[in-house]
Order: C-alpha cells, then structure tokens, then sequence
C-alpha cells in the first residue's frame, strides 16, 4: 500500500529551509595506537588561519568508535584493514585540542577547542575517518556535517548545527538527530529499526523496494511524503520526525 499525504508549510518554512544548505555543524559517540608508515603531518597559513594536518593507523581490535567534537565535518568510509584517521585544524593562534585513545575495543577520538582562541579566529577539525564497514558508530558534534559511506554497524549521530548523510547504508539500525540542519539516509539493504529526527530541516530516507516498512511519521510544519510500501506488522520499523521542514521516504 503506498500512502502520499501533504501538509501546508507556513509562510516562513521555505526561507527557513533555503538557509539550511549553508549550515555546517553536527554533534555525533588492551589495544595499542601505532603511528604507521604513511603517518604525516603538514602545517601552513593563509588569510584564514593556520592549517595543520595529521594522519595515523590505529593498530588493534577496535568495534566501536566513539566521536566528539565541536566544530568541523566527520567523514567516515567504510575500508577492509586497519582503522586510518586524518586530522585537518584550521585556528588563529593555538591549535585545537585533539586526542585519540582505545579502551576496551573502542576508539574515542575527542575535539575541545583551542585554547587562547581569538573571539573571531577559526578553530575547527575536519575529521576523515576510515574503518571496518561492521564498526559501530556514536558521533556527536556541535556545529560541523557528519558524512558515512557504506557503513553497516548500528549507527548513532546527533548533529547541533549541521546536516547527517548517509549513503550505501547496511546498518540494521541507525538513529540520527540534527537540531538545525537535515538527515538523509540512503539504504543499500533494508534496515530493522530506524529513527531519524531534524527539528529544523528535512528528513530523507531512501529504501530498498524490495520489502514492506512499518512507518511512523510527525511533522509540525512541512510537507510529508511516503512512497514505500507499508505494512503495520513488518519488522522493518522506519519513523521520521520534523518540527519545520519535509518529510520524504521513499525507494531508492
């Protein structure tokens, strides 16, 4: 059964949700840590700021990869073989915070500011992280995108300011969050159980055709669009929800 239902945004919907593309922020959560043989660091400057980069292996068992950070995107692509991570800080006078650790088979990488920072200098990170396709995920940003490419553990990402995409997706569950910015997820394999949230934004989740989705919707303001074919009963549990900005599920 396909059902297509519309609300009518408010007047204001539409400049609220043209600004969002232009956002940028996101909040998203023994072994041993070896520099490996294409570890590197480079550093420069430029009209805004310095620039450094770093890149390191992390060498053991890790399952799960727990992320915080204030400002800056996360990039994490799934690769076979041993979990890489590059750092790229752009800041004013002191360079941002950063650590890397594993315990107990997770990696927790942190991001918590520059000290001394200028009230108007930049201070962010952009991480680029890739891991085994069956890592889990916690991320949590504050103001920065959070991208995964053909991920399969369960996937857990909160957002504050910015957008969560997701391609390729073979994750059973996943559970997205953005305050100000969109979610867009898009399934290679039908998922058990997902909940994706935008309290300013849309939510845009595409599915496999090939089964039927138990779906629960709620908008406040904004159009809400469901093309897949539903069934109360199935074990494929989808709910999306926006305070202001569409909804749209549909078979990718």
């Amino acid at each position: 059964m396909t059902i297509t239902s519309r609300l009518r945004p408010a007047a204001g919907l539409l400049m609220i949700l043209a600004a969002l593309p232009l956002l940028g922020g996101c909040r998203t959560e023994g072994n041993s840590i070896t520099i490996g043989p294409n570890n590197n660091s480079s550093s420069g400057s430029s009209g805004g700021g310095t620039t450094d980069g770093s890149s390191y292996t992390i060498d053991g068992s890790v399952a799960k990869i727990s992320f915080s950070g204030r400002a800056g995107r996360v990039t994490v692509q799934a690769k076979a073989g041993a979990i890489t991570v590059t750092e790229r800080a752009r800041y004013t006078s002191s360079k941002p915070l950063t650590s890397h650790d594993v315990s107990g088979g997770t990696l927790q990488l942190k991001e918590e500011g520059c000290p001394n920072r200028p009230s108007n200098g930049p201070c962010q990170v952009d991480w680029e992280i890739t891991a085994p396709a069956g890592t889990v995920l916690d991320l949590e940003t504050n103001a920065g995108n959070i991208d995964l490419r053909g991920m399969a553990g369960r996937v857990t990402a909160h957002c504050d300011t910015g957008n969560v995409t997701a391609t390729g997706l073979t994750s059973r569950q996943v559970d997205t969050t953005s305050d100000i910015g969109g979610v867009e997820l898009t399934f290679a394999e039908a998922p058990d159980d997902v909940t994706a949230t935008a309290d300013t934004g849309a939510v845009k989740i595409a599915l496999p055709s090939g089964a039927a989705y138990a779906v629960r919707t709620s908008v406040s303001v904004g159009d809400r669009n469901v093309e897949v074919r539903q069934d109360p009963a199935s074990s494929h549990r989808i709910t999306a929800k926006a305070d202001v900005g569409e909804i749209e599920i549909t078979n990718g």
